[in-house]
């Protein structure tokens, strides 16, 4: 199922997008320009498999959708949508650091405008409207999936654990989001599947 295919190539770019992403815990603006202007080759590459994260999860939703066709239907489909928002947001966020590169390596940039651009309004609410969305919408398909039963039990609890280890990122630090990104891409490659499970279950001949 290329849906289901797309879906675990999505979620492991993300995960590998987010392991080369050059900036820490904590870093300050004046050192996330000085690293988008020194590591423009690594930063590109986070941006680009950003990209190519929101094209694969963008494609993957159907799979997703097709597990709730027996029950928890409208719960499900609120929850696709809601996870898509997150999925396509993913491409403006990869699209806003490649804007971010070129400015830091022309000198057009520094860490004062660039904290000031961050507080902006708008900049603030497509960022929590994409970040928002994508964990909103992955506790709502790990809902879903828990009464639909239609995965492994596994599956949407490794989909809360991505969700509530968010809040715990500044204690748990660098090993918190290495453990939540593994919890992600382990929960969409149960997802897929079981998604491909059930599309090669023969539909029950009519009498």
């Amino acid at each position: 199922m290329l849906s289901a295919a797309a879906l675990v190539v999505g979620v492991m770019c993300l995960v590998f997008g987010t392991a080369v992403n050059p900036t820490g815990d904590g870093m300050g603006m004046a050192a996330t320009v000085r690293l988008a202007s020194e590591q423009p080759g690594r930063w590109l590459a986070m941006s680009v498999l950003y990209f190519c994260a929101s094209i694969g999860l963008t494609c993957g939703m159907p799979a997703v959708l097709s597990l709730f066709r027996e029950r928890a239907h409208r719960l499900g489909l609120v929850s696709v949508a809601v996870l898509s928002v997150g999925a396509i947001g993913t491409s403006g966020f990869a699209m806003l650091l490649v804007f971010i590169k070129a400015l830091a390596q022309e000198n057009a940039l520094n860490a004062g405008s660039l904290e000031a651009a961050a507080s902006d309004a708008a900049v603030t609410t497509f960022l929590w409207g994409w970040a928002g969305g994508f964990y909103l919408g992955a506790l709502l398909v790990a809902l879903a999936l828990l009464v639909s039963r239609a995965t492994s039990p596994w599956v949407p609890v490794l989909l809360m654990v991505f969700v509530f280890l968010l809040p715990a990122a500044e204690v748990t630090g660098q090993a918190g989001q290495v453990i939540s990104m593994m919890a992600l891409a382990l929960a969409f490659t149960g997802i897929a599947t079981a998604a491909v499970g059930q599309s090669q279950v023969p539909e029950p001949v009519a009498p």
